[in-house]
This record gives C-alpha cells, structure tokens and sequence, in this order.
C-alpha cells in the first residue's frame, strides 16, 4: 500500500495531509498566525502520531510548489525535500491551483481557479477535470489585478465556475462583471445543487480547507504514472517575481 505524506504551505495557513492510498489517514490546517517555518516540523511530527504510522513508512512525498506565499513555498518545498533525501524517498510538485481544481471542479467543467496574491491580487489559471480525475490546463497561471481578469478572455466564457479563496474575496466584482454580461450566476452556498451549470457561471460552494488532501490525490496519480522527481529536482512555480527582485529591476532600469 502506497502511504503519502502531502504539504501545502502555498496558503496562510498551509495543511498536511497522510493518504493510504486513496483514504485520509489524518489531515489538519495551520496556524495562520505562525509561521510555517516555525511549525511545519511540528505538524508532521503531529501528524505522524495522530495517523499511527512511522516517517520512514511514507512511500512518497507530495508538496504544493506555487503559486502561492514565497516564504510559505521555500519552506513547504525545503522540508520535503530534506526528509525525501534523508528517507531516500521520491517526491511529487503539485501546482497549488491544480489542487483547488481537484477540490472544486465537477468533471469537464472549466473552472478558473483563484488565490489571493497579496496587496489585492490574484494568481489565476483556468483548468478542467477530466473523467479520469486527471487536470487539463486551458490556460496558464498568471499574477493579476481582479480587475484584469474580469476583463480578460478568461472572463469571456459563457459556462465557466469561480474557485478558491480568490474567488470568495472578490465574489461582488464577480456579481457585477455577470450581471453586466447577462450571465446567470449560481452560487453554490445558497444551497444550489452541486452539479456543472452548464448555461452560466457558479461560486464554488466554501474556499478550500484542507487542501493538502488534494495535493495528496493528484500527487499519488502522478506516483502511480512514475511522474516522480528526485529530492533535488523539486523546483518552486512562484509566477511573479519577489518583491526583492522587483526592487533590483527598478533599480537597474533607473
């Protein structure tokens, strides 16, 4: 049995989650007031116990590579690939908005899948999941004002549904950019079925909780397609540059 040890530290809060397979042996949430590089060894040593497995029993290890919190990603990305090379391990990258997809979609629908970038932004990516539970990008991941994406193609789909934290914090510009287009809105929290709508837009029903069990699923199917990387070679998608750097490109452009 494939045992699989998922860390998510993209988001504020971060998660983790141990997978048997296809079933969660534990799952937990972070503390978004802590960061991650104080806790996370913490929280896998929590979960380790709480799961009522060893670390060296993990077959694999599967990690959130971006976009997401810069710090967040180096130290989710950094702690994996200490155990996996100390264990001897293979590991799996997950694209964190892949992860939302997996949480959220419905087979064959496109959904953009949406996470605050900080100071009001957004990084987006318009993704469908397939039959098989595999994801399709339709477009790539990008760093953008809500303002930009409403007014992008990507907003230009009739049938499309809205996800992730990204999505719940600009729910009204979403509203407004649909009423205007005469677009039906159906919003998932009000008790509306669950099912594709496929004559308009949907919210997805919350913002995604644990969202490490989701990169644990789409991490054990790529382990299951031999898609897996030695420690080293984990490498983080950040999308946008660093605050530091782009203070260095002002500085070399004046």
């Amino acid at each position: 049995m494939t045992l699989i040890l998922s860390v998510e530290t993209a988001t504020r809060a971060g998660s983790l989650a141990i997978l048997e397979e296809e079933r969660v042996l534990w799952q937990g949430t972070g503390d978004n007031r802590v960061s991650h590089s104080a806790a996370l060894l913490l929280e896998v040593n929590e979960g380790i116990k709480r799961a009522g497995i060893r670390l060296s029993d993990v077959s694999v290890f599967a990690v959130a590579t971006g976009p997401g919190s810069f710090t967040g990603l180096r130290t989710g990305l950094a702690t994996v690939m200490g155990l996996a090379w100390t264990l001897e391990r293979q590991v799996v990258g997950v694209p964190t908005l892949h992860a939302v997809a997996c949480a959220e979609a419905n087979f064959g629908e496109a959904i953009i899948a949406l996470l605050a970038a900080g100071r009001g932004e957004l990084f987006a990516q318009t993704l469908e999941l397939t039959s098989e539970g595999e994801i399709n990008e339709l477009d790539a991941p990008t760093h953008v004002s809500p303002q930009k994406l409403l007014e992008s193609e990507r907003a230009g789909r009739s049938t499309l549904k809205w996800a992730g934290d990204g999505a719940r914090g600009h729910v009204e510009e979403i509203r407004a950019r649909a009423a205007r287009d005469e677009i039906t809105l159906v919003d998932e929290r009000e008790g509306c079925a669950a099912s594709p709508n496929r004559s308009g837009w949907t919210l997805a029903k919350a913002s995604v909780d644990v969202l490490a069990v989701h990169v644990a699923m789409l991490g054990l199917r790529a382990f299951r397609r031999g898609e897996v990387l030695a420690a080293s070679e984990l490498r983080a998608n950040y999308v946008r540059p660093s605050d530091a750097e782009l203070k260095e490109q002002c500085r070399e452009q004046s």
